[in-house]
This record gives structure tokens, sequence and C-alpha cells, in this order.
């Protein structure tokens, strides 16, 4: 999914949400090995360390439970500053099984999906 939906290729960004589940660990993996930038984001900081361990290149501890849209919008801002910039290329969400969104230089944004 990351190569052939998401398209993913070298030099780019990719924010992998569970990064220290099986999918997000693999996904961590591969995004490296396909010459990503890789942000792991994860609940606690064991498993964002655990994430680090596995080749990403920074991490993001995200709150566990439902968040109302304050919490929300304030995730995303730090969505935003561990990405480096607004423009993430790949979100890659364990739970979600794959939700891909692609971005462009300018903030149109197309949502793609997969399944794994």
């Amino acid at each position: 999914a990351l190569k052939d939906r998401a398209q993913l290729k070298a030099g780019e960004t990719l924010l992998v949400l569970g990064a220290a589940g099986g999918v997000g660990a693999a996904a961590v993996e591969l995004g490296k090995a396909m010459g990503a930038r890789v942000v792991a984001a994860a609940s606690t900081n064991d498993k964002v360390e655990f994430a680090l361990e596995l080749g990403a290149d920074n991490g993001l501890i995200y709150p566990s439970g439902p968040m109302d849209k304050a919490a929300q919008k304030e995730l995303s801002g730090e969505f935003k500053l561990a990405t480096g910039s607004f423009h993430f290329t790949t979100i890659l969400s364990a739970k979600l099984r794959i939700a891909c969104l692609a971005t462009s230089k300018s903030n149109y944004y197309t949502a793609t999906q997969a399944t794994i």
C-alpha cells in the first residue's frame, strides 16, 4: 500500500500512527527502506522509543482515548511540527487499516484508502 497506493518515494515524509504495533512497526521499517523520512506516533514513550529503535527519524506521543475539538486541533499542530511542515506526504494508521493522504506542494489534499 505504501508503494502502490500512496506512491511513497525517497525523500518524502511518512507519518505512522500506532507505530509500535505490528502494522505500524512494519510501516516504519518499510518507509525507511524506501528512503522516506519516518515520523513515528504512538500513545506512550516506550512505544515511541521502540519505533525509534526500528529506524524512525523522530517520534511523537499522542493522547489515548477520545479527544474534543480543541485537543484534536492541538494534536494536528503537533503532527505538523513533528513532520517539519504542513506538507507531509503519507499518513499510515493501523487502526484505519491503512489511510494514505497524498499531498501536493499546494494546500490541496487527496485522500485515498487501501487495505493491507
